[in-house]
């Protein structure tokens, strides 16, 4: 069985080797001047008057786009159809904007319930007020500079050093569910790349007799190259890199697209069938020119144009995982990521099939469960990393985790897990030899710009490494635990963060929240 998901400084190290059109009909909608009424009404709301002078001392310190924007993203250009993510574009004006598909009309527009970007400086204006409730929306290349303070909580704290042994914590993934190749505990499988301060992706960019590229490889991949390595630097306690190898111009390939034959089949092997054979013909093309045994991750790219519906699948090719053997002249290429179903750039995806290559694992949308946060097992618009999984891919130091086993009540100071460097982050309390119980500190820095109030606070989650990642189960791998006036929405939990004086109980063990601060916060963790 194959599985897969459905459909920072510093800046990373970058050694690139240079190398049916329908009419647009308009549905009839609200009246343009009532439109345009209530467009400046919200820009007022927001702080967007035209007649005023931006002042940046109402927004928190954003990252500025530092890169050129896909020209084919702009309001009011064709585009395949209503999602729901937003992408980085321009609006009618030229000026930097996050957009989103229409319904009916097929075309973009801003999207208004995002933040605007200031033309000037570039930065995304993210206002100084935290929201009551949280932006149901994505967050792409959106990064609120963490705001380090040396303010110290009050609470009387336990010793750290009552809980630096951690081999307790560092339960296992026991389990033969149909993914070899992901895991949710200690050892990620062994045949995975690990992060390290000179990790090689090597880019196949190839077009196609019927769909030919417009662009470079590079310009492109301009978003992913800066927001990828970005994000896994930023998630790390330790020192990471990236080198990209990055041909000037896409390869043409001798086959048509459309005869690959990559489209909807509800018979999942077919589809990855079809999809390995395209593959194994990329890396055939480029076989003369690399040795793929010294690169951690091979990426094949296609031209933005690629509609979906020809190539639907992005998804890592995993070595060891179904059927899969991409061979080369060099041997079993372990690593390669596809990158179908990306005709509107979806970075947060990217990262998070990234992380699959890496071993990181699913939540299991088979079981009712609502964990909310991480880029791998909750939703994206969170998309800050646990720090369990950030343990468990090895960016994440001991000394960050507090392991708790028992004995009298303990108190911990958390610091938020955006922040940069090796703080404490993480109270770990093992249950068995599969699971664990998480506390871990969020605020709306970091990845995390779409926070809401209840959004904020300490974040307690359970693992239960043992548990099915892709089958039916009785089992929960992943969930969050929640307090009572917490509400789900559509499989994901946003408010469930707890507050100063709320607790939650599971498995015999309840937590407490004592003080909450810009420092982070306090808990008391109780053996019941």
């Amino acid at each position: 069985m194959l599985t897969g998901c459905g459909a920072v400084d510093p800046t990373p190290e970058l050694s690139v080797t240079q190398e049916s059109e329908a009419e647009e009909t308009e549905k009839p909608g609200l009246d343009q001047e009532l439109l345009d009424k209530l467009k400046a009404e919200e820009d007022k709301a927001w702080g967007r008057d035209q007649e005023d002078v931006l002042d940046l001392s109402k927004y928190v310190e954003s990252e500025p786009i530092s890169f050129e924007t896909y020209a084919g993203y702009t309001e009011g250009e064709r585009c395949s159809g209503g999602f729901g993510f937003q992408v980085l574009g321009k609006d009618k004006e030229g000026n930097p904007a996050f957009l989103k598909c229409r319904n009916g009309s097929g075309s973009f527009m801003v999207d208004s319930s995002m933040f605007d970007i200031d033309a000037e400086t570039m930065m995304p204006l993210v206002p100084v007020e935290v929201p009551s409730k949280q932006r149901f929306a994505y967050s792409p290349h959106v990064y609120i500079y963490p705001q380090v303070t040396a303010e110290k909580p009050l609470s009387q704290l336990s010793s750290v050093q009552n809980f630096s042994n951690v081999s307790p914590c560092r339960v296992s993934a026991n389990k033969s569910d149909g993914s070899p190749d992901k895991a949710f505990a200690f050892p990620l499988p062994s045949d995975r790349p690990r992060l390290k301060e000179d990790f090689k992706i090597l880019v196949l960019p190839v077009d196609f007799p019927d769909f030919e590229a417009q662009s470079s490889p590079s310009d492109e991949l301009a978003d992913v190259v800066d927001a990828l390595p970005k994000f896994y630097q930023r998630m790390s306690a330790v020192p990471v890199g990236f080198t990209w190898t990055i041909p000037e111009t896409f390869l043409r390939l001798e086959t048509p697209l459309e005869d690959y034959e990559m489209t909807q089949n509800r018979d999942f092997e077919v589809l990855i069938t079809r999809t390995g054979r395209y593959i194994q013909d990329v890396i055939d093309a480029y076989d003369d020119k690399y040795d793929y045994s010294q690169f951690d991750v091979v990426i094949v790219e296609e031209p933005r144009q690629v509609p979906d519906e020809l190539h639907e699948l992005y998804i890592p090719m995993v070595y060891g995982n179904g059927n899969i053997r991409i061979s080369s002249d060099d041997g079993y290429v372990k690593s390669i990521l596809g990158t179908g179903n990306d005709e509107i750039r979806d970075i947060p995806n990217w990262i998070h099939e990234f992380g699959h290559l890496l071993g990181l694992p699913d939540r299991n949308w088979q079981t009712d469960a609502a964990p909310g946060f991480d880029i791998m097992f909750g939703w994206y618009g969170s998309p800050e990393m646990s720090i369990w999984l950030r343990w468990i891919l090895g960016i994440a130091k001991d000394s960050q985790i507090n392991c708790v086993t028992g004995g009298e009540p303990s108190t911990h100071w958390l610091r938020p897990v955006a922040w940069d460097g090796d703080y404490p982050k993480g109270v770990v309390i093992p249950i068995n030899s599969t699971t664990v119980l998480v506390a871990e500190s969020r605020r709306r820095q970091g990845y995390d710009a779409l926070l809401g109030k209840y959004g904020e606070g300490v974040y307690v989650y359970r693992i239960d490494a043992g548990a099915k990642m892709y089958q039916p189960d009785s089992r929960v791998i992943v969930d969050s635990i929640r307090p009572e006036r917490s509400t789900v929405e559509m499989s994901w939990s946003f408010d469930s963060q707890l507050q100063p004086g709320e607790s939650v109980s599971s498995d015999g063990w309840t937590i407490e929240v004592l003080e909450s601060g810009d420092f982070g916060d306090v808990i008391q963790v109780t053996k019941n």
